[in-house]
């Protein structure tokens, strides 16, 4: 039990990110925001090893912030306000890949919270 903290939520996060960035598929798209080698990288990690910390490990802070809302739920409001200038929906999700049932289960409840609030 227990809060989770913020670095773990960004590290969740970052999982997330290095599932679609291990796939040769998606380089075009990390590519295009100028992440093409960090998804290299996690490619490459997970070729030489499978899926594991060192894919994780690939996407850097830069990367994580542009594809995912990350930190306190005051903090993942205010970076999703960025968004309405472009959209008139959002889709809020938990990020991570093989996550454990009951941090992505925290990860729903604070989503929860955050759409309630607005």
């Amino acid at each position: 039990g227990g809060a989770i903290s913020v670095d773990q939520a960004r590290r969740d996060a970052a999982s997330g990110v290095a599932f679609y960035a291990s796939m040769q598929g998606y380089r075009q798209i990390f590519e295009r925001h100028g992440f093409v080698a960090q998804a290299d990288a996690a490619r490459e990690a997970y070729q030489s090893g499978g899926w594991g910390e060192a894919v994780i490990d690939a996407v850097d802070g830069d990367m994580l912030d542009e594809f995912c809302v990350t930190g306190s739920l005051d903090d993942c409001a205010a970076q999703i306000e960025r968004y309405w200038a472009h959209a008139d929906s959002i889709r809020l999700e938990p990020g991570g890949h093989q996550l454990p049932v009951e941090r992505e289960q925290a990860y729903r409840e604070a989503l929860g919270t955050l759409i309630g609030e607005r």
